[in-house]
């Protein structure tokens, strides 16, 4: 289960499982202007790298949009499948459909 509360400085972790490997997600709110942004400081327990996630919402001709940006601090594994660009673009596909 995900602790989670939209506030700076609040920190959330969950395991997500692919094959044989664990990950073991680490977020950190870093920036809040409700409602329109958030982000998050995102790595992982089990490896290297760091990353800003930044969600934001604008209102597009009646409908909103919402812009996924995410900012790579330190590299992350480039050994490790699951943090290739292909794989990151379908996970996020998936959680968005």
């Amino acid at each position: 289960m995900i602790h989670f509360q939209p506030k700076v400085g609040s920190k959330s972790e969950f395991a997500v499982l692919s094959g044989e490997r664990t990950f073991i997600h680490l977020w950190e709110v870093t920036e809040m202007i409700p409602p329109a942004k958030i982000v998050y400081n995102w790595k992982y327990a089990e490896y290297p790298g760091d990353s800003f996630v930044s969600f934001e919402l604008f209102e597009e001709t009646g409908m909103t949009k919402l812009k996924i940006s995410v900012v790579i601090a330190n590299d992350f594994p480039e050994n490790i499948p699951e943090f290739g660009l292909e794989n990151c673009i379908d996970g996020w596909n998936s959680l968005l459909s």
